[in-house]
């Protein structure tokens, strides 16, 4: 992880004698300083300490965490650790700076910042800083949202709002565009045959029937029917590989139905949706997400990012990223297995499940809440799982360390365990 530091300006800050002179910005001004950042971050406050006090004010900072970056012309990653400088106001009534534009933040807050690079010191604009919401983000600290529309068996309108996470549930459709929601909502609104079609609020018939009277003549009311026009095509089936039949379509020109396709293994891309016949058997495929049973009898859900190339993979409530390519095979005793492709051309197999290898990094290195990622090290693919401790070194000065596990995900056994390099001094780690 890389460590910055970066020099918070809240107001207009002239350093005199030691102290903060502060002068307030009108929220037009703030705006368009936010306008002209080249990094925009959210990210969690960790701690918060206090440099020096002022008669007026404290100097403090707080360490931050990056959980998101909008806007980046840096090299600042997801992760990275950045230590805030800011100005604490302690008496807006006795101190002649009153109403300075000063900052105050606490540990916990999830906050989003606008900052400029200049000479590698990030600087944040004035009155850079807001508080966001938590609801917007989910455990690996990224909103996951989108805007789409939508319909489902409750609501028969097209509708338009942001999902986050996994949303999908029974009966969800969802479109990128209104015309393709409205033309998925008129077929299935549609009435089949047998049903009454017309009225005062027009019913109409689904594609390939027509609305006919009791005399079967077409008509504006009456009841849906077998388009008498379409073309009546020879009664014979095909026979498909899984043993189902399928039979000539009127309005394919008599050609023969598609044969359901019931895949026996897939590969994972970024964001691809897919229907219940292109799913593997024995699993269940709602848009860009899988679920399938484990050997163990637990699901395990695989979801195609929408973004960059990144497969999220959760078995037990126990969530790992991956930017391997990702492959799930049914075998013909019905087993699912799942394997990840190495650049050297193997295909791994994933035999350990990302709760297990978050139990033997336990073993070693305490209770701790991990962020996992599969990925390839050396000739292995592996399970990296890094958290922090709370340490002390020599047992007087607190700190936090960060430390990191390796498991083999074919066979499970712990590869590396990496910890600072003056651990040897603190306790706790």
């Amino acid at each position: 992880m890389n460590s910055k530091a970066l020099l918070l300006v809240i107001g207009f800050f002239v350093l005199i004698s030691g102290g903060f002179v502060g002068a307030s910005m009108q929220p037009s001004e703030v705006e368009e300083w936010n306008n002209k950042a080249t990094e925009i971050l959210v990210g969690e406050v960790l701690s918060v300490q206090t440099i020096s006090t002022n008669t007026c004010s404290e100097n403090r900072s707080f360490e931050f965490e990056i959980k998101r970056i909008l806007i980046s012309e840096s090299d600042l990653e997801e992760g990275d650790k950045i230590n805030v400088p800011f100005l604490y106001n302690i008496d807006t009534i006795e101190c002649a700076v009153a109403g300075g534009n000063y900052a105050d933040v606490s540990v916990g807050d999830l906050i989003k910042i606008y900052a400029s690079e200049e000479d590698l010191v990030y600087n944040l604009m004035l009155g850079g800083y807001s508080i966001v919401e938590l609801d917007g983000l989910d455990d690996s600290g990224t909103t996951g949202c989108i805007g789409l529309y939508w319909f489902d068996n409750d609501n028969k309108e097209c509708s338009q709002k942001e999902f986050c996470g996994a949303y999908m549930y029974y009966g969800l459709q969802t479109f990128d565009t209104e015309e393709e929601c409205e033309s998925a909502l008129v077929e299935t609104n549609c009435k089949k045959a047998g049903e009454f079609c017309g009225g005062v609020v027009p019913e109409f018939c689904c594609e390939g029937l027509q609305c006919y009277d009791d005399e079967g003549e077409p008509a504006p009311s009456g009841t849906c029917s077998k388009d008498k026009s379409a073309k009546v095509c020879a009664q014979d089936t095909k026979r498909c590989p899984d043993g189902s039949y399928v039979s000539r379509n009127s309005e394919e020109n008599c050609k023969f139905d598609e044969c359901k396709r019931n895949r026996g293994n897939i590969t994972f891309t970024p964001w691809q949706k897919r229907n219940e016949s292109e799913c593997v058997v024995g699993c269940k495929c709602v848009g860009a997400v899988m679920s399938c049973p484990t050997e163990s009898g637990k699901i395990m859900t695989i979801t195609a990012g929408r973004s960059g190339n990144v497969i999220v993979i959760t078995v037990d409530k126990t969530e790992v990223n991956t930017t391997l390519e990702v492959e799930i095979e049914n075998d013909t005793e019905n087993k699912t297995r799942l394997r990840a492709k190495m650049s050297n051309g193997r295909k791994a197999e994933i035999k350990i499940m990302p709760s297990t290898a978050s139990e033997r990094a336990r073993e070693r290195l305490g209770e701790l809440g991990f962020n996992i990622t599969l990925k390839e090290v050396g000739d292995k693919v592996v399970y990296e799982l890094d958290g922090e401790k709370e340490a002390k070194i020599l047992g007087m000065f607190k700190t936090r360390a960060r430390v990191t596990a390796e498991v083999d995900a074919e066979n499970g056994e712990v590869v590396r365990v990496r910890k600072p390099w003056w651990s040897f001094a603190a306790s706790g780690i």
